[in-house]
């Protein structure tokens, strides 16, 4: 939580707290964050995802795909060929702005120093991989739809592969500087460490919060056998556990303490308090208007 509430009209002076457990707790959030290198295999689409861009940049390229690799040509001789390509640059631009617009900061030496060289290390590794295979289906004599489809075959999972691992080893950097911290465990779409809470209220006013924690969901998951058995679902390995992640939470009835009304709001109060001019009054900073004199 924020050190003072952002919103000074909440309360004043603003409410301070303070961080006294978490869920999971720091060292497993930091294995967590380690996993980030898995991501291609813990993200199949994200993997699909970025081959099927690395495939889109080769289609871009096929002139010197088919043709001009025939020769064997070096990655320097093919960059340069695709530097005149005007679809290949406005890619490279679009791929610049774009995880410049990703790195999610509102500081301008951040984003255009962390995104712009995560975007010039994809565009390195999606050049080599489409170079190298290239070269590598030249090698063994492959021309027409053999090299197309072999290429495709290897290009794509390899591709996709690379880009994850440059994308995990970014949100990596990114994460010591603050940056991408959803990103970081949303990419890794993790299925255990679930929590929630469920709320009691008792006769007497009290509020009773539970914090529930899952440790690991099931994945061993079946429907249940016969029609029309409640539930529905069979959940078998492993089986559902849930524990309390803190002891439960007390709130006795009015146990806030009272709050502080803000400037603002007491300069509201205060207007709202003072009592309408009478009708026919002038309005404050304006003349009097005197009564006109009928001639006698």
């Amino acid at each position: 939580p924020p050190a003072a509430s952002r919103d000074p009209g909440k309360t004043t002076p603003p409410t301070h707290w303070d961080l006294k457990t978490s869920y999971p707790t720091k060292r497993e959030s930091e294995n967590l964050r380690r996993r980030v290198w898995r991501l291609p295999m813990e993200n199949a689409g994200m993997w699909a995802f970025i081959g099927a861009a690395y495939l889109v940049v080769a289609w871009m390229a096929q002139s010197e795909l088919f043709g001009g690799l025939a020769s064997r040509p070096s990655f320097h001789q093919f960059v340069w060929r695709l530097a005149h390509n005007p679809l290949a640059l406005l890619l490279a631009v679009g791929l610049v702005v774009g995880l410049a617009g990703f790195t999610s900061t509102s500081v301008p030496k951040k984003k255009w120093v962390l995104g712009p060289a995560h975007a010039v290390a994809q565009l390195a590794a999606m050049l080599g991989v489409i170079w190298g295979v290239a070269r590598i289906c030249s090698a063994i004599d492959l021309s027409g739809l053999g090299f197309g489809l072999v290429f495709i075959l290897l290009a794509g999972p390899l591709g996709g592969l690379v880009g994850g691992e440059i994308l995990g080893a970014y949100l990596l950097v990114a994460d010591r500087f603050k940056l991408n911290n959803n990103e970081l465990f949303a990419a890794q779409r993790g299925r255990d460490w679930k929590n929630f809470v469920r709320m009691h209220i008792g006769a007497d006013g009290v509020l009773t919060v539970y914090p529930v924690g899952i440790d690991r969901t099931p994945r061993d998951i079946e429907l249940a056998e016969g029609a029309g058995n409640y539930p529905w679902l069979a959940l078998k390995d492993p089986p559902l556990a849930c524990r309390l992640i803190e002891t439960p939470i007390r709130i006795e009835p009015n146990m806030a303490p009272p709050v502080a009304p803000s400037a603002s709001r007491r300069r509201v109060a205060a207007t709202k308090a003072k009592p309408a001019p009478a009708r026919g009054a002038p309005k404050p900073g304006t003349r009097p208007v005197r009564p006109r004199k009928e001639p006698t």
